[in-house]
């Protein structure tokens, strides 16, 4: 046995040393290449790169730094002389989220997605998310979810305090909506659920801050996946306890929801009601596996109740900092709440959703801190990527497409995106609601139309909070009604105040959630 481990060692130091020198080679190669002449920043460090700078400032910020200092397309160094292409040109970013078979997501976060989460429709590629994505979209129609807004309202109301009563509203709201559960967070005003807690653990440990060190470890167990049975890192140990627990969870979700629908029948159109049914023997044409229901509950569970809790906290805390956009919100929705008491509950919530500050409060919400501030994509084959304007590098050479090469990977920046001055206006880092509004004859304010490329990339308000293509936010309906029908709600009721003059409270960190600072 102490042979074979031996063995096994000198094997896996073999492993090791054959990546370093992969390494090596490999960016002195690209040294060569059409990257090297891309603009960018200089490198900081032999071994990292740039990473140092972006793992300690926050998610996003280097790269709109870059993107303001370089232009729409540059690169930057990461590990062992590595290039990286960072693009935020609206064209470019348009034609590589709506091709992916040409530009995937990296084999290695795919893994690691189906391993946390299983295989759910983040996680699905190619057939099986098509097929995942036919049957889920029938609950995230617009008609669908507006049946469901007296839930928002209803639960939004037992709201009083911020950012952990969000995370229990949206829960709420998801379970009642989405799986029939009546999870009943609100009603523990002293305690936590435990629910709450363990997505509160796999939110903060998928969202740490990486060290230097922590990172080569975390890409060394992408590049070779068996070296994890010798690396157990502490953070693989707590998502993997965090993770198993929400499965469980999720499984006793499936099993209670399951009973009712064979002794009641499916009598509401949640999610929960079309993933079972479509498990049943008849519909073994398109067969749902019980373990894609499980990863699909637990999926929308932490999709769907922290990201947009998350989404409320930060426009809780711009409202707060501003309290003349706050009033003048609170005062467009008490008039249209004082307009529509003789109304229909569906005129009440149409009316709500057509408020043109309130879109516009969560449009320049989801601009400054989108739900994630960038994507990796791969490219398949040989191709070119279109710009919208053409480019310089460095040796006097005017591009007006990117030529790429199989394995090429390129880093889009969502944040870097939504700060650019010549699509959004000056002032791209303050928060400013009226850059979406315009004035009309009468004086009255109404959502613009004239901002550059408004439309050209993501599938609402020209923004890439929800992505774009065909892996764009499939809930991403669902998310904007139900912050708009809790934020309206909250203003009716409550103003917001900054806590004390500590500011921030809140802080980007982690790739998937910004969340909020320790202690708050």
């Amino acid at each position: 046995m102490l042979l074979f481990h031996n063995f096994l060692t000198v094997y896996e130091h073999y492993r090791v040393s054959s990546v370093f020198a992969f390494f090596r080679y490999f960016g002195f190669h690209r040294a060569k290449s059409l990257l090297h002449k891309f603009p960018g920043p200089p490198a900081d460090s032999i071994i990292f790169g740039n990473l140092k700078g972006i793992l300690r400032a926050e998610h996003g910020a280097m790269h709109e730094k870059w993107a303001k200092g370089y232009g729409p397309v540059f690169t930057y160094w990461c590990l062992f002389g590595q290039k990286r292409l960072c693009i935020t040109d609206p064209k470019s970013i348009n034609h590589i989220l709506k091709n992916v078979e040409d530009f995937t997501r990296p084999a290695a976060e795919v893994t690691e997605l189906k391993k946390w989460l299983g295989n759910g429709i983040t996680a699905s590629e190619g057939a099986q998310h098509k097929r995942q994505l036919k049957l889920i979209s029938p609950f995230f129609s617009l008609s669908n979810i507006k049946s469901n807004a007296n839930v928002f309202e209803e639960k939004s109301i037992k709201a009083t305090d911020m950012y952990q009563w969000y995370r229990k509203v949206t829960m709420d709201i998801i379970g009642k909506v989405a799986f029939s559960q009546n999870f009943n967070s609100l009603e523990f005003s002293t305690c936590e659920t435990e629910l709450l807690s363990i997505l509160e653990r796999v939110i903060s440990t998928g969202s740490e801050q990486l060290t230097e060190f922590n990172f080569v470890i975390r890409t060394l167990l992408k590049k070779i996946p068996s070296l994890q049975k010798y690396i157990p890192t502490e953070r693989v140990k707590s998502m993997k306890g965090s993770l198993d627990a929400l499965q469980k969870i999720s499984r006793k979700i499936l099993s209670k929801r399951y009973l009712e629908i064979c002794q009641l029948g499916a009598s509401r159109k949640d999610l929960l009601s079309l993933l079972v049914e479509n498990d049943k023997p008849s519909s073994r044409q398109e067969n749902y596996l019980e373990e894609e229901v499980v990863a699909q509950i637990s999926t929308f569970l932490v999709a769907g109740s922290e990201t947009t809790a998350t989404f409320l906290s930060w426009a809780t805390w711009m409202l707060a900092s501003h309290p003349e956009i706050q009033e003048k919100l609170r005062e467009e929705i008490l008039s249209a709440r004082g307009q529509s008491e003789d109304c229909s509950t569906d005129d009440k919530l149409d009316r709500v959703l057509s408020l043109p500050y309130l879109e516009a409060v969560c449009r320049e919400t989801l601009r400054l801190a989108p739900p994630v501030s960038s994507v990796l994509r791969v490219a398949r084959k040989v191709g070119e990527i279109p710009l919208s304007q053409p480019v310089s590098l460095t040796d006097g050479q005017i591009l007006d497409h990117i030529p790429v090469k199989p394995g090429q990977t390129i880093l889009i920046s969502f944040s870097a995106y939504q700060r650019r001055e010549d699509i959004f206006g000056p002032c791209v880092d303050v928060f400013n609601p009226e850059r979406w509004l315009s004035a009309t004859e009468d004086g009255t304010k109404t959502l613009s139309k004239g901002m550059k490329n408004l439309q050209t990339v993501g599938v609402w308000a020209g923004l890439l909070a929800f992505s774009a293509g065909p892996k764009a936010c499939i809930g991403f309906q669902f998310a904007l009604m139900e912050a708009k029908v809790i934020l309206s709600t909250m203003l009716t009721h409550f103003k917001f105040k900054e806590y004390d003059e500590r500011s921030p409270i809140l802080e980007r960190r982690g790739n998937t959630v910004s969340k909020l600072c320790p202690g708050y």
